[in-house]
């Protein structure tokens, strides 16, 4: 019966045997070279991902540029851009670009 009782200092990392204090070392090194692992994987991973959205964005950007410059001005005039505005709304949407514009014409 008395073997059946677990040791009382079983969970006691003051009175592991140096086998058994090898063996946990040996546990905890695997487990954070798991986790570095895994955490380095993770942020390759949003890098990447990050780069493409603003690679993405920045090719519609230019092509939202090259569409408006190839607009005559009469149709720039029609949709309340100016040539020199074009820049701005590509940047920063429409709204903003016809705010500083009128901002400016005062």
């Amino acid at each position: 019966m008395i073997e059946d009782e677990p040791e009382p200092h079983a969970h006691d990392a003051r009175y592991l045997t140096p086998l058994q204090w090898t063996a946990l070392k040996r546990i905890t090194i695997q487990r954070a070279h798991a986790e570095r692992g895994q955490m380095l994987r993770s942020v390759a991973s949003a890098a990447v991902a990050a780069l493409r959205h603003g690679w993405r964005c920045l090719r519609e950007r230019q092509q939202a540029r090259d569409q408006l410059r190839s607009m005559s001005d009469y149709e720039l005039h029609d949709i309340g851009v100016t040539r020199a505005g074009i820049d701005a709304v590509t940047r920063r949407g429409h709204d903003d670009a016809t705010q500083d514009a009128s901002q400016r014409s005062h």
